[in-house]
This record gives structure tokens, sequence and C-alpha cells, in this order.
């Protein structure tokens, strides 16, 4: 493999309302296949969790708008005092939470290449937690299968497949650790956009964003995730969550404020146990019930049409089936080990 010298910098979303200002658009038309010899390798050393619809955004479906419900879902959680930026910093830190990306490209700084792939893999917990210094060695981890982007790299900026216009999707398991001293949840994305910048000797460097925002890190991760997913990989974790700081502190002011919002029994769990009203454990179904989750939970796009992949711009509330997602993060290199 050719060796690069290359450090990759903050990553830059997709170029949609809220994308860095660098970062091109996607393609017109898909891209299916990498040329190029160069093998570029890196990983994730920390990723951010959208504040805002606008952060780390993309435009799902092609209505021209801002697709990240995301933000929603954390806002609520940090009110329950749920630090889950706190969190997935932690994780990565500790190597708890592994991304690897590796990119086969023309242009090994990775600053202008057309048709250039780049293979997600999640990766194993190291035994000692990464330096992420370019010295690190991380081992992919065959249990959740990897995903193939492909784009343009123009500028130092790389911007896969759009994906409203997309006829090649993107499926990938994305692990996140939101809710502390929990083990991390995976979330299946579907129609993912990756983006991001490069900056040779800048690691971790930001960008300025073409909305209010500015100075975050220019990578993103967006996609969208069915909300039958959601519910089942995300609720049991934040109901556990709930459940211990309530135990923690029975009387406390934030566990009458959980009681009322959260612990109001009316539902039986997926093992036929009926929730019993304040009784300091918050249930899955408790939560799936909340008018508060219920909102936040409802589907924001449409992307399915009878199983198959098709986003619908502007689609009735009824018929949307899924929920936005988009993350920030920035990057370091790495070796890879298959």
């Amino acid at each position: 493999m050719k060796r690069t010298h290359l450090k990759v910098a903050a990553l830059c979303g997709p170029l949609v309302l809220a994308a860095c200002d660098s970062s091109p658009a996607p393609a017109a038309a898909d891209i299916t296949a990498a040329t190029g010899t160069n093998t570029v390798q890196f990983a994730i050393n920390n990723m951010f969790m959208p504040t805002d619809k606008y952060q780390y955004s993309g435009d799902l479906d092609g209505d021209g708008k801002p697709d990240n419900a995301l933000s929603n879902i954390i806002a609520l959680v940090n009110a329950a005092n749920i630090d889950s930026q706190t969190s997935v910093t932690a994780s990565f830190a500790s190597g708890l939470v592994s991304i690897l990306f590796e990119a086969q490209t023309t242009d090994a700084a990775l600053q202008n290449a057309s048709a250039t792939g780049v293979t997600y893999y999640s990766g194993k917990k190291p035994a000692n937690p990464p330096k992420y210094d370019g010295t690190d060695n991380l081992t992919v981890d065959p249990a959740i299968a990897s995903a193939e982007f492909f784009g343009n790299i123009a500028g130092g900026a790389f911007s896969s497949n759009a994906s409203a216009t997309t006829t090649h999707p993107v499926s990938l398991q994305l692990k996140l650790a939101l809710v502390p001293n929990q083990d991390p949840v995976v979330l299946p994305m579907n129609g993912v956009h990756l983006g991001f910048t490069t900056a040779d000797g800048k690691v971790g460097s930001t960008c300025t964003y073409s909305t209010k925002d500015t100075n975050l890190p220019c990578g993103s991760i967006s996609g969208s995730v069915k909300i039958t997913d959601l519910a089942g990989q995300v609720l049991p974790a934040v109901s556990t969550a709930l459940t211990a700081q309530m135990m923690a502190d029975p009387n406390g002011p934030r566990t009458k404020t959980i009681e009322m919002m959260f612990d109001t029994g009316g539902c039986t769990d997926a093992n036929g146990v009926a929730a019993k009203p304040m009784d300091l454990t918050v249930t899955p179904c408790e939560l799936a019930g909340s008018s508060t989750i219920g909102t936040l939970l409802a589907p924001d796009v449409k992307v399915y049409d009878g199983g198959n992949y098709k986003p619908t711009p502007n689609a009735a509330p009824a018929d949307k089936d899924s929920l936005s997602v988009g993350l920030g993060f920035t990057a370091v290199p790495v070796k890879i080990t298959k």
C-alpha cells in the first residue's frame, strides 16, 4: 500500500443548507465504482451530536430542506439529565466504539479525485485505548457489515452520492453510546450520505457553515432510521438510564419530574408484563406511550415505497416512515487490520 503523510482533518457534511461552504455538492449521477490505487485509512476520534436540525443535516427526501430530527431526541435526553455528548466522546476515547474508513482514490492527498470509494467499517474495541496520534492499529469487527460509499473529491472535500436521488442507497450499522453506563445502541441507517474535508497537517480542524452555526466539525454521516428500529434500539437504553436516576434519588425533584412524564403505567412491555405507575421504573412501553416521546419519534421523512428505497418529497405525515439522523465527526490516520 502506498504510504501517505496525509492527516485527515475535521470532515465536512453534505452540501444541503447546512453544509460546509467548501464541500462539493453530491454528484448528479451515481458513481458506482472507485478508480485509483492509493489507499488512505483513518478513524473517527470523536463524534458530535446535533443541537438543531441544521447541524450535520442532509436533504434525505429531495424537498430542499434540511433533515435531522435526531436533534430533538438529543434535546429531550439532555433535558432528562442524560449527557449524550459526554457519553459518545468517552466511548471513542476508550475505544468502546470504533469507526474506521478506508479510501480508494487516484489522489493520495485526498484533494481532487473523481470516482473515489470510501469503505466504512465498525472496529473492535482495542486492548488499550487508542491514542489517535497516527500510530494506532485498529481491527475491523467482522460481526458488523461494512458499507461502500462512492463520490468525488474537489478542493479537499469528499461528498458521496446524494441520498435523495441515488439508485444505490447505502445502509450501515452505526454504533453509538448515547446513554452513559449503557451498552452502545446500534442504529440501522439507510440512504446514508458521507461527507468530509481533508487538509494535510491539520487534524480536527473546523469549518464555517452556511447557516447561523460556525466552527463545527466538518464531517458528517447523515441518513434515516426506520421508526421501528429507532424505538427498538434507543428506548430500552433511555428507559434503563431514567430508572437508574430515579432509584439513585427516589425523592429528588428530577425523579418527580420523570415520574410525571414517563412513569405512568398503562401499558404492557414486550414480555407481557404490565407497567405500574409511579414505581420508580420507566419501561420502554411507558416511554413509547408518552406524548412527548411520541411527538419526537414521529417520522419526518418518507424514504420507502413498497419496501423499496424511494425518497418522496413532501409526503403526507401519515405516509412518513423514518426519522432523519445526522452526526458530525472528526478523524485521524490509523492503520486498519481486516
